[in-house]
């Protein structure tokens, strides 16, 4: 039997951002996700959910965010279900960088499991160029002063 993981500084969320309005794309909600045997159960402030019955677990891209996530498919009665899932620690850049697919490899064994990684590997190459270039302005901005 696996072991649980724990994972802390979770972001949750029951609908991807394409169904969000402009003023909430940073809405979710924030708490830990423990993996366990076949059920994966989150815990936050207002949302405690334990998700059983796992259709299917998805990496990548969705909604209009560049941070990838875990979509979990999963049957609740006779209604198919979902959830976001992104690795929110250092502001949601270890999702970026690696820390969501750990998430999503993690959960691989409660259910069929794919990864789209050309996308996030797409946006961690924009946020590489954004990053050097601040640090390029930066640079520039000091031997002006200097």
């Amino acid at each position: 039997m696996e072991q649980p993981h724990t994972f802390d500084s979770i972001w949750y969320r029951e609908k991807p951002a394409t169904e969000s309005s402009k003023a909430d794309p940073f809405v979710r909600e924030r708490g830990r996700l423990v993996v366990e045997g076949d059920a994966l159960r989150f815990e936050g402030r207002t949302a405690n959910l334990v998700l059983r019955n796992v259709e299917a677990v998805e990496y990548g891209v969705y909604g209009t965010m560049t941070n990838p996530s875990v979509q979990v498919r999963y049957r609740e009665g006779d209604q198919v279900r979902h959830a976001w899932f992104t690795d929110g620690r250092l502001g949601g850049y270890s999702g970026v960088f690696g820390g969501t697919r750990q998430l999503a490899q993690a959960m691989s064994h409660v259910g069929p499991t794919t990864f789209q990684d050309e996308a996030p590997r797409a946006s961690q190459r924009r946020l590489a160029w954004i990053l050097v270039g601040l640090v390029l302005v930066f640079i520039a901005r000091a031997l002006r002063a200097g």
